[in-house]
């Protein structure tokens, strides 16, 4: 009995597909920003408070 079915991985162009669905730069650009943002207000804070 083989379970391959149960445990089968992505095709390549399945994968091909999903990444393609997915807009990579933008989210990637706000990651960055929000980063960015939460790192500069975590430093502030410091020095306002500290």
């Amino acid at each position: 009995m083989s379970n391959s079915n149960l445990y089968r991985t992505l095709s390549q162009e399945e994968m091909r597909n999903i990444n393609g669905g997915i807009p990579w730069k933008p989210i990637g650009t706000f990651l960055l920003k929000t980063g960015v943002v939460a790192a500069v207000e975590d430093v502030f804070q410091v020095l306002l408070i500290g």
